[in-house]
């Protein structure tokens, strides 16, 4: 399914954490943005907000800028971050990813937004160039873990082994419309 999972390649072996992550990717470029000027003596201005699954942190260095120009750069790049995840949430069933994972026995098709298609994109390029160690399909074996529930647990192997079969990015048609198909178990 399309949902991007890191820290697991899709023979279910752990890897690292990839920081290219598409919102990572955003995060990043924002966070590089705001951090111009470091200095020791320097107080920065911090905000934490939870979002993505995680606790996201942004920090400015910058204290040659108003404080209140700071203040907006964090609230614009939380802001990005946050619409991202409201077109990416696979728990959300009104999400285009929640959407096109609630019907997973069928061959799906969805138009894709622009920002999501552009981080799709993205995503693709990266698994070849990591020759699938960057699989951002595994959320028929991430779920199995039931994060975020009072039910988290360690999948059975067999049921790991069933899950792998439905994922891999090379599954995917993305087509020069924004139309993304999904094959019928993935």
């Amino acid at each position: 399914m399309f949902k991007i999972f890191n820290g697991m390649n899709w023979t279910g072996k752990r890897t690292h954490i990839n920081p290219f992550y598409p919102p990572r990717r955003v995060l990043l470029l924002l966070l590089a943005v705001l951090l111009t000027h470091c200095g020791d003596n320097e107080a920065p201005l911090a905000e934490t907000r939870f979002l993505l699954g995680t606790y996201v942190s942004i920090t400015s260095y910058d204290v040659n800028l108003d404080a209140s120009i700071r203040k907006t750069a964090i609230d614009s790049a939380f802001k990005t971050i946050a619409r991202l995840e409201q077109m990416t949430n696979p728990y959300d069933t009104s999400t285009i990813i929640g959407r096109l994972n609630r019907r997973s026995q069928e061959e799906r098709q969805a138009t894709l937004p622009p920002p999501l298609t552009a981080m799709l994109q993205k995503a693709i390029q990266i698994a070849r160039a990591t020759d699938g160690n960057f699989d951002f399909t595994l959320w028929p074996v991430f779920k199995l873990w039931h994060f975020g529930t009072d039910s988290a647990t360690v999948p059975r192997e067999a049921a790991l082994f069933d899950a792998r079969l439905n994922v891999g990015w090379q599954r995917l048609l993305l087509d020069s419309l924004n139309r993304l198909t999904l094959p019928a178990g993935s």
